[in-house]
């Protein structure tokens, strides 16, 4: 995440959400949203481990 300190974001019923006070990574190597779409394109017509879910079309979710 590049902006530790950013503010939760405030949800009513449930609490506060998504502050981050330090930078991290999780993974080893950044990967771009144009770079996994090109692996969900080729591994498409044999996705038995359901790495794709259409709520990831959503902007909320990256919007792949």
């Amino acid at each position: 995440m590049g902006a530790p300190g950013n503010p939760c974001e405030t949800h009513s019923s449930s609490g506060c959400f998504g502050a981050v006070a330090n930078p991290f990574q999780i993974a080893k190597y950044e990967t771009t949203n144009a770079q996994y779409t090109t692996f969900l394109n080729a591994v498409a017509a044999t996705d038995t481990n359901g790495l794709y879910n259409t709520s990831m079309g959503l902007t909320a979710y990256g919007g792949i």
